[in-house]
């Protein structure tokens, strides 16, 4: 369905199946994880000389209708300053992105972080993330996106045009997934304005609005984030 409009390549971790049809071409690796498939995605968008990457990477589903329409919309429609884009979640769905689910808006809006897992990144984004293989499970991935986003003044986008299912569920708590997000962000130059921006996302669970005009001062919020986490270290996400 997507190789018709788009180059596509399938890359399968270690799955042990194969689609039945398929035209594009597939990649057969040993399970690399989530960061392995990113960076390996990024190599290719890299030699391909692509300005997007459109990287899917969970059980997500998307009925052939939602996807003819999203088609027509990165094709026809102008991504000028969109530097993340991503469909809608329905309301079954499972994001841990609240902002993410379908507002029935029937039009773009501007949100503060998309989850990597389905996405649509401008090269400006995914140059920044790479390499990031070791990141695992890829946690912080988003909030690496997002800072640089809005370090650009480029938009993340959440498309109420277009709806996508991801069944319900989650990692949950994942120590290892958190020591490998500290070490993958330690290694950026910007590593404690991103570790607090992901402070201010994911305790302060405020509306869109409050996200936005958080995310338009973050570089003071995160410092004065910074000196109450100093002053009350009960203040603060725990990875």
């Amino acid at each position: 369905m997507i190789s018709p409009y788009f180059s596509c390549r399938i890359l399968d971790a270690d799955s042990g199946q194969r689609p039945d049809s398929f035209n594009g071409d597939t990649m057969y690796l040993p399970n690399i994880y989530f960061g392995g498939l990113l960076n390996r995605s990024i190599e290719l968008a890299h030699s391909g000389g692509f300005t997007y990457l459109f990287f899917i990477c969970s059980d997500v589903h998307m009925e052939q209708g939602e996807f003819l329409k999203m088609k027509d919309i990165l094709l026809k429609e102008d991504f000028h300053r969109v530097a993340i884009y991503c469909p809608s979640h329905s309301n079954s769905s499972y994001t841990f992105v609240h902002w993410a689910y379908n507002k029935k808006t029937n039009r773009k809006r501007v949100v503060p972080c998309i989850e990597a897992m389905v996405s649509m990144w401008h090269r400006d984004i995914f140059d920044k993330l790479y390499p990031c293989a070791d990141n695992k499970y890829g946690w912080g991935l988003d909030i690496c996106a997002a800072y640089y986003a809005k370090s650009l003044r480029q938009k993340i986008v959440v498309d109420d045009r277009v709806q996508l299912s991801h069944p319900q569920g989650g990692v949950g708590k994942n120590d290892a997934a958190g020591v490998c997000a500290k070490d993958y962000i330690s290694h950026h130059k910007d590593a404690e304005e991103i570790l607090n921006l992901w402070h201010w996302i994911y305790v302060y669970r405020l509306n869109d609005s409050a996200h936005i005009l958080l995310l338009r001062h973050y570089k003071f919020l995160c410092r004065l984030f910074y000196k109450l986490h100093k002053l009350f270290p009960s203040i603060g996400y725990r990875y």
